[in-house]
């Protein structure tokens, strides 16, 4: 399924339970670690995803979640300068967040996502110490094939 890469890791750091209780830490989280890239790896997959299906609806999809991205992000300014508690706005930027970044990876082909989920899988084992995570050498080819 396609919105498997959109994990749960994913929804929290959009929406924390601490962007309620700290919407100035929220937005600091959705600039650090693996969101640090977002905005530019979003720009990089709508090219991709138009490049791949030969429309324009990639940067369309893209630009989509970047606004929406910017809508949240505007929220939490706001709730921080204020200090007001956040509301259903707030939820609902969220959403249009998610539901944008999955429109997003659903222009990219099923294929494609496969390479990349199995890409995920091999860095995740190998920083976690697994160099040999049930790999044969004809999928390690691939792999440096892809990269």
């Amino acid at each position: 399924m396609k919105t498997d890469l959109v994990d749960s890791e994913c929804a929290h750091r959009l929406y924390p339970r601490s962007a309620v209780a700290d919407p100035a830490e929220a937005r600091r989280q959705l600039r650090s670690g693996a969101f640090a890239g977002l905005r530019s790896s979003v720009r990089g997959v709508a090219e991709y995803a138009g490049r791949a299906r030969g429309t324009e609806a990639g940067a369309a999809l893209g630009a989509g979640f970047l606004n929406a991205l910017e809508g949240l992000d505007v929220e939490l300014l706001r709730a921080s300068r204020s200090q007001e508690p956040l509301g259903e706005g707030t939820r609902s930027k969220f959403e249009a967040c998610s539901a944008a970044l999955t429109a997003l990876i659903g222009a990219v082909p099923e294929e494609e996502l496969e390479a990349a989920r199995r890409v995920l899988q091999v860095a995740r084992n190998s920083a976690e110490g697994d160099n040999n995570a049930d790999l044969n050498q004809t999928e390690v080819d691939k792999l440096k094939q892809l990269l």
